[in-house]
């Protein structure tokens, strides 16, 4: 998503800019440039580029949800025959539309996502019209599997996104129809997203269409999600710890904190890990307290430990984030370099 990092890169650059402006370090002149730069804003084209991307992927997010609302409200209404080719009708068309508008464009893109998601409300629709008895897990798998060739044919991030939440759906129910209890789906889907976190933020990266932070982010956000419940299950289980909940969600942790903490830091992870770091600590020191029968000054004690790191975390999380390098786009080159 170019257009997302255009922007996100020009904003960040008029604040890194402000910032600079506002301190003493810059000599008299310097200072006075930073100030002219700070002045100018991210071009029309990234704004209009911008809020034109935000605009078709709203777009499809409310058809989507349209689609499935309107065969939702008229289903009495509806017949078999026009739930069922009306389904079809609309994966035919939208599949016609991002092959007429090219997969190489964001509408062509939006447009696979939205025949993607019409896939799986057609396959819903046959499971309720003809009761085939298959399991909710099998028709998730089977979604997934019809995704694959157009997942293989984007090659984008938000395709990449949906089939991903389709397989580990699947995964999940199948879990849980054959007596995988949450805890342990809990571990599993945590580990099994923060591998996966590591993958695209590594070989993943290499493939055309899937550069960017935003898949491997949302993949160590779902990690997080789930390991630290998962750890805190092991907190609170008063008959003892498990320490595996733990274990998963270190191993977690550490692998995302490893590949935000890898140039240019991503401040963003940092922060979430630091956050799940504070959740379980804090956790265990409430555990250690009730368990030492200091009732009477847990909460004060907690209260203190919560502030103080939430403090040092805060001061910490700033430091890196001035030590990270942030990337000037082509405008402020430009900018720059007329002076």
């Amino acid at each position: 998503m170019t257009w997302w990092r255009q922007w996100r890169d020009s904003m960040a650059v008029q604040a890194r800019i402000a910032e600079w402006r506002g301190s003493a370090a810059l000599a008299p002149a310097a200072a006075q440039r930073a100030g002219e730069l700070a002045g100018r804003q991210p071009s029309a084209d990234l704004w209009r580029g911008f809020l034109q991307h935000l605009s078709l992927w709203l777009a499809v997010a409310l058809l989507a949800a349209g689609l499935v609302c309107l065969v939702a409200a008229n289903w009495e209404q509806l017949g078999r025959s026009a739930r069922l080719y009306g389904g079809q009708a609309i994966v035919v068309l939208a599949v016609l539309a991002a092959w007429r508008l090219g997969l190489a464009r964001a509408g062509g893109q939006a447009a696979l996502i939205l025949a993607a998601v019409a896939l799986g409300g057609l396959l819903a629709l046959l499971g309720q019209t003809y009761q085939t008895g298959a399991d909710t897990w099998q028709l998730f798998a089977l979604w997934a599997a019809l995704l694959v060739p157009w997942l293989l044919a984007a090659r984008g991030t938000a395709m990449t996104l949906l089939w991903l939440v389709v397989a580990q759906l699947a995964l999940v129910l199948w879990l849980g129809e054959h007596g995988a209890g949450p805890r342990l789906i809990w571990l599993l889907m945590g580990l099994l997203n923060a591998g996966l976190h590591l993958a695209w933020h590594g070989p993943g990266q290499r493939v055309p269409g899937l550069a960017g932070a935003l898949g491997p982010r949302l993949l160590a956000l779902a990690a997080l999600a789930v390991l630290v419940p998962a750890a805190l299950s092991d907190v609170f289980a008063w008959r003892g710890l498990h320490g595996t909940g733990l274990l998963a969600c270190a191993l977690g942790a550490c692998a995302i904190a490893w590949t935000a903490w890898r140039s240019p830091r991503d401040v963003l992870l940092l922060s979430a890990v630091a956050l799940a770091v504070i959740v379980v600590d804090t956790a265990l020191l409430g555990r250690l307290l009730f368990e030492l029968r200091l009732e009477a000054m847990a909460f004060l004690l907690l209260t203190g430990a919560v502030i103080g790191q939430v403090a040092w975390v805060t001061r910490w999380l700033r430091n890196q984030a001035r030590a990270g390098s942030v990337p000037v786009p082509a405008t402020a080159e430009g900018a720059a370099g007329d002076g």
